[in-house]
């Protein structure tokens, strides 16, 4: 779950029997539009190994095209490495979301 303000990012993951502490992160208006994307796209049941921390979903700002658009999708369901986007995608901030299931 985020809540994504002008001034910070609220983030908190909620299961059945779990959940995490609430986190708040500072942004900045010159960041841009921050959103909430997953990796997994329409895939129901995660695929992952439990036993391994794994990256779970990231809080971006747009990848700009040379004609000012943004794209969030394109980044968020590619098959690049999370922690390259800044570099492949030319977004300047953006935070990754990464659980571990402990026992």
């Amino acid at each position: 779950m985020t809540k994504v303000d002008k001034d910070e990012i609220k983030l908190w993951i909620r299961g059945n029997r779990f959940g995490s502490k609430q986190l708040y992160f500072p942004t900045t208006q010159g960041n841009g539009r921050y959103v909430a994307k997953d990796f997994f796209g329409p895939q129901q049941v995660l695929k992952e190994n439990s036993k391994e921390p794994f990256q779970l979903m990231s809080v971006i700002t747009p990848n700009r095209s040379e004609d000012g658009s943004g794209s969030y999708c394109r980044v968020a369901q590619s098959e690049i490495n999370p922690e390259q986007f800044g570099k492949v995608f030319n977004i300047p901030h953006y935070f990754l979301i990464e659980i571990e299931f402990t026992e």
